[in-house]
């Protein structure tokens, strides 16, 4: 047992280290590479799956069809296990449902990324559009007073030892990294919705 709280320390301090690098852009560049975003999605939720409580139901919402992007698989990883971390620790109380959901947006030309809207029909993916990864949770929300606040470096509204405050910190910097946008919709007492949109997907035959 006692080895057992040694090694839960190390690896809490590992990933906190990790967590800083990443921040301070210190970390060893890492392979980018093209990926299906909608395959890279699926398989970190399948792992997601069989550690969350029995009180929180998960809903996931891909495409049929491959999503395509510049990027890095363990930073892309690094976004969605925090976002769907968060939304997990707003609601392992009283429970809930959290939403995860990748979708295709065309790029309408000199259109702002965060008034994008979803393609009609699979049957019409535009060459070059953006990929939207939506996670919303039914948990206790964020207070207004603190919204404006929560990507921040080291802000955290968890209690101890529950949160470092570099979780958004990180995925914050990641989305920007990647030319794209991140945005928080909460309601307190109703839930929270993060809103990831990366520009520029590419279809096989383009890149």
């Amino acid at each position: 047992k006692n080895l057992l709280k040694v090694r839960g320390g190390v690896e809490r301090g590992a990933a906190l280290v990790k967590q800083i690098l990443t921040f301070s852009r210190m970390e060893v560049a890492r392979v980018v590479e093209r990926i299906d975003l909608s395959r890279t999605v699926a398989s970190s939720l399948e792992l997601l799956q069989n550690t969350i409580p029995s009180n929180i139901r998960m809903t996931i919402e891909l495409p049929s069809h491959p999503i395509f992007l510049q990027a890095d698989v363990t930073k892309i990883n690094q976004i969605l296990m925090n976002l769907c971390g968060n939304a997990l620790h707003a609601m392992e109380e009283q429970g809930g449902e959290i939403t995860i959901r990748l979708r295709l947006l065309p790029i309408p030309q000199g259109a702002p990324l965060d008034v994008l809207e979803p393609s009609p029909t699979e049957q019409e993916k535009p060459t070059i559009g953006a990929a939207e990864l939506v996670v919303s949770d039914t948990g206790h929300g964020i207070p207004a007073a603190v919204l404006d606040k929560i990507f921040d470096p080291f802000f955290t509204t968890k209690g101890v030892n529950k949160g470092t405050g570099l979780g958004l910190s990180v995925v914050y910097g990641v989305v920007k990294e990647y030319g794209g946008t991140i945005r928080c919709d909460s309601t307190p007492n109703v839930g929270t919705t993060f809103t990831v949109i990366f520009p520029e997907v590419l279809e096989p035959d383009t890149v």
